[in-house]
């Protein structure tokens, strides 16, 4: 097992549980998987959150604890039964939420895919264009953003185009993203394999209730992402450069977030770097024309909107607004670097990395988070998941939809969402100092 890293803020934990640890109560993991398939249960049959907000994130609640009663069964303990059972409840639950209805998300992906069969390029023009009226329908009054040609990049749009033409529709969509997560868990647990770790760690991922709610409730791509990181894990694990740069580039290419992933890369192997570069900018060329900005509404949108950041947010009582995107930007950066400086597994950077981004980028979704859950498989902090069962306040703004009629969330929602993480990782950091001092 690799030994901890101690460096204050970027310390990575290692993880406690080994085949000498005291078996796991049986009670405990009854119990646990019993209030995170209540919450799932209750989810399925309500259909739509928003019919009662309320009751969904008390189910939120008891599903958090269940889930932590099976991380304390993992982190800590000898976790009974062979993991493929575990996995396979973890395909059970999300499998049970695949006719729940989707976030609007979603209903952008099916467009994209549709524009993108009628041979049109998604990142030329937005869905209000009047030129594409006779492609609209149902489905397109409930597209988020309608002013914003496409954001996601290439790979993404590919993945559209094939659910189009596989299941068209939004239930094929939503199958595909809850099968790539699935995939990610498995993926997941042959990581934590290679690294000489127990795979029924990837539960900490496999039964999130934010998980579960981003990828299996509501259809959001961060599936796919999380499933080619897993897989650029494990190819790194095995000590197999050119495929970890391959599928990083996938993950790139499905969400540009793990982009700040590039500098590790880079500095564990920089060929694998440079085949990565030439995969993403290989991908974009189909949909390079004259007249066309590939990255326009990844550059305008953040600009234009400020959402849940604790980093922006707080950088804004200092800075204009633009100034504060630089601070953050920079901020972010220079997270990515720090980590990069030494050739560590990308087991050990996930999770500071992604946190970096979390904090400072200027719009935080509760489904961004499925990156930290994937990050914490092998750095499990307290305060990080706190952060995730906070985020139950999210859901305010669905109230607020669901009575006005307009998603729109509260300013005071930041406060009890990220009040505890902070307070939690003050509670880490003075912990840490006080067995450093012994």
């Amino acid at each position: 097992m690799n030994p901890p890293v101690r460096s204050g803020l970027m310390q990575l934990p290692d993880i406690q549980q080994t085949s000498d640890s005291e078996p796991a109560h049986p009670a405990a993991v009854v119990i646990g998987w019993a209030l995170v398939a209540a919450f799932v249960g209750f989810c399925a049959c309500l259909g739509d959150i928003s019919d009662d907000v309320r009751m969904f994130q008390c189910s939120y609640v008891v599903g958090f604890l269940g889930f932590g009663f099976l991380i304390y069964s993992v982190c800590r303990r000898r976790p009974p039964g062979r993991w493929r059972y575990w996995f396979a409840g973890c395909v059970v639950l999300r499998l049970a939420l695949l006719l729940t209805s989707p976030s609007d998300d979603l209903y952008r992906y099916v467009w994209e895919g549709r524009i993108q069969a009628a041979g049109i390029n998604p990142f030329a023009v937005a869905p209000e264009d009047e030129s594409l009226a006779d492609l609209r329908d149902e489905l397109w009054e409930s597209i988020n953003h309608k002013e914003y040609p496409a954001i996601y990049p290439p790979l993404a749009q590919w993945q559209f185009l094939a659910a189009t033409w596989v299941c068209p529709g939004l239930l094929g969509m939503k199958l595909m993203y809850v099968l790539f997560d699935c995939a990610a868990v498995a993926m997941i647990g042959a990581w934590l394999r290679a690294e000489g770790r127990p795979p029924h760690l990837a539960i900490i991922y496999g039964v999130c209730p934010l998980v579960l709610s981003a990828v299996s409730l509501e259809g959001h791509l961060d599936g796919a992402l999380v499933a080619l990181l897993a897989g650029a894990g494990l190819a790194d694990a095995r000590r197999r450069p050119y495929l970890c740069a391959v599928l990083l580039s996938g993950a790139i290419l499905t969400k540009i977030v793990p982009i700040v992933l590039l500098p590790w890369l880079a500095r564990k192997h920089w060929r694998a770097a440079l085949l990565a570069g030439g995969v993403i900018v290989a991908a974009y060329v189909p949909f390079a024309s004259p007249g066309v900005s590939l990255f326009h509404s990844l550059v305008k949108f953040p600009r234009e909107t400020e959402m849940l950041s604790l980093g922006h947010g707080a950088a804004l009582k200092l800075f204009a607004a633009d100034a504060s995107r630089l601070v953050c930007g920079l901020a972010i950066a220079g997270v990515a670097l720090w980590h990069a400086r030494r050739p560590a597994p990308l087991s050990r950077v996930l999770l500071p990395v992604f946190g970096g981004f979390v904090i400072f980028m200027p719009i935080v979704h509760f489904w961004y988070l499925t990156w930290i859950a994937l990050g914490l498989v092998f750095a499990p902090r307290a305060s990080w998941m706190v952060l995730l069962a906070s985020m139950v306040f999210y859901f305010e703004a669905t109230l607020v939809g669901a009575r006005t009629g307009t998603w729109n969330m509260p300013a005071w929602v930041s406060y009890p969402v990220y009040g505890p993480f902070v307070a939690a990782a003050v509670i880490e950091w003075v912990s840490r100092r006080v067995q450093s001092a012994r």
